[in-house]
């Protein structure tokens, strides 16, 4: 390798982020009924962007119950990595898709 980026892994860790950024600028909120799904939070307990009690602000769209997950430092999930990361994500989806809507 030459020390440049991987294109590959470029588009893996990028392109999740890039459609994230398009629907955020994109979206305009319309109230409604809460969700009756749960919703999981994961963060970092040092972010620089979301100081971590506003994690707990997701409550408020759903009747279904939140459960933030604080990682140390500034952390996101990519930061985390793909492997490490599906640790604590695969059981939660898992953990949701037992559970009727």
């Amino acid at each position: 390798m030459d020390g440049g980026a991987d294109p590959a892994l470029a588009r893996v860790v990028y392109t999740p982020f890039l459609a994230d950024a398009v629907a955020l600028l994109q979206h305009t909120h319309h109230e409604g009924p809460p969700l009756t799904a749960p919703i999981s939070v994961f963060g970092g307990d040092d972010d620089p962007i979301v100081a971590p009690e506003l994690f707990e602000e997701w409550a408020g769209y759903t009747a279904a119950g939140t459960h933030v997950h604080l990682h140390p430092g500034r952390r996101s999930l990519a930061a985390v990595g793909g492997r490490r990361s599906s640790g604590f994500v695969t059981p939660q989806c898992w953990n949701a898709r037992s559970r009727p809507a």
